[in-house]
């Protein structure tokens, strides 16, 4: 009696929830809970539990149109196509033995950023994409993209094909992309890799987040950027990154000069 009471204390569970936090227009957002059979609209500081499902349209403009904020201030930020359900939210209920988040992601682009320091002995952090498992460690920060496959993939009988391509990127932490034959890939910080429709990953490469060609303005000087408004077939040395040019033509007087400034960069 004493070990079935003891096992059912430490593998006794209590769920937790999360809050999407609205950063789009609402209309881009939809939500099913777990009891329902169709898809919603949410609010802003909307509390969401394990079965729930978050989705984003595809169509909707750059940048963060949702995130989820969990129990232990871990962030998940859904970009456009973004579609995902919690499979797991919980902690031990009367210890401090586990905690377990599992996302299982279907679209789009999410980025997941953990926290560290949650009181438990272990912290397992899964996402799920296709027949493939993600172990992402607390506080790393990762992303992970779902791209539609614009061809049909010919693959022997009996192997899972999923409709996307997975590219996984590290920023901080360490992630193990593991297949479900049991082989598995590690990342470390700063490493990215691919995923084919079969679930095979291919080999880690640098990672990369510059989305925009020279967008610091720093390959160049402010007089090369300001050269490229000259269309006289000159020499004069330009940017070959950005375009300045303006209408209609000016009197020289009244032409503008294209200067930069130095600010303090966002955090990341």
């Amino acid at each position: 009696e004493m070990c079935i009471r003891d096992r059912f204390y430490q593998s006794a569970v209590i769920p937790r929830d999360a809050t999407v936090i609205v950063r789009g227009p609402a209309e881009w957002i939809s939500w099913q809970p777990a009891s329902r059979s169709v898809f919603q609209g949410v609010h802003d500081q909307q509390v969401i539990r394990a079965g729930d499902s978050v989705r984003i349209v595809t169509k909707a403009g750059y940048g963060q149109i949702a995130s989820i904020r969990l129990f232990d201030e871990s962030q998940i930020d859904l970009w456009a196509g973004a579609d995902l359900r919690i499979e797991t939210l919980e902690t031990s209920r009367w210890s401090n033995q586990t905690q377990q988040v599992t996302i299982h992601q279907s679209g789009g682009y999410v980025r997941y950023d953990l926290r560290t320091g949650q009181p438990y002995q272990q912290v397992r952090f899964r996402v799920i994409v296709g027949n493939t498992i993600l172990h992402l460690t607390p506080g790393g920060s990762y992303s992970v993209d779902l791209r539609p496959i614009e061809r049909n993939v010919n693959t022997l009988p009996g192997i899972e094909i999923a409709p996307f391509v997975t590219d996984v990127a590290v920023r901080s932490g360490t992630l193990i992309i593991q297949r479900s034959n049991g082989a598995s890939v590690v990342l470390g910080a700063r490493q990215r890799v691919q995923i084919d429709p079969s679930g095979m990953p291919g080999l880690p490469v640098p990672a990369r987040w510059e989305l925009i060609r020279d967008g610091g303005f720093s390959q160049f000087s402010e007089a090369e950027y300001n050269n490229t408004t000259q269309s006289d077939g000159s020499e004069l040395a330009r940017s070959s990154t950005w375009q300045v040019y303006s209408g209609p033509a000016l009197p020289l007087e009244q032409q503008g000069f294209f200067r930069l400034s130095s600010i303090c960069r966002p955090p990341a």
